[in-house]
């Protein structure tokens, strides 16, 4: 079984969101709560052991998990939420459509895979897509056998 966690800090940049937190937390002591934007978190600040648990809006999610993988030795595991498009480039093989250089980061520091897809009825508002959390373990210093790191453009 994980071991107990010792804190949990939790960026919310919703103004509505942070107040409702914090009355209904407020006795959380593990709990460090920061009214903050994620973007602005640094992976230097992530202590080593960390597991990233996170719903991630689609405009942030490739920025937050460029970072998170630049600093993949500070995190043993990830579960995030994405919108469909972005978790199908985050799990691509080589060659296909959603191929990319999130594909190839993800590849070569982590272990991805689709979990399971949530119903958007589990959500208010409700979006308009289904959205698979994706999970990824860490891969430490090693590259996938015989693939070189780099990324065609479409279509070459």
């Amino acid at each position: 079984p994980p071991a107990p966690f010792s804190a949990t800090t939790l960026p919310e940049i919703d103004d509505r969101l942070v107040t409702h937190l914090r009355e209904t937390l407020h006795d959380c002591p593990n709990l460090d709560l920061r009214h903050a934007d994620a973007l602005d978190l640094h992976g230097d600040d992530l202590p080593e052991g960390t597991v990233v648990v996170a719903n991630l809006p689609y405009y942030i999610s490739s920025p937050l998990l460029f970072m998170l993988l630049e600093q993949h030795r500070r995190w043993d595991r990830m579960i995030v939420m994405l919108q469909r498009e972005v978790a199908c480039r985050l799990v691509a093989a080589p060659g296909s459509r959603d191929y990319g250089i999130l594909s190839v980061l993800a590849r070569y520091r982590a272990e991805s895979s689709l979990a399971f897809h949530v119903s958007s009825n589990c959500f208010r508002p409700r979006p308009d897509e289904h959205d698979p959390p994706g999970r990824a373990g860490h891969r430490p210093g090693r590259r996938p056998d015989g693939e070189r790191a780099g990324v065609r453009r479409r279509g070459q």
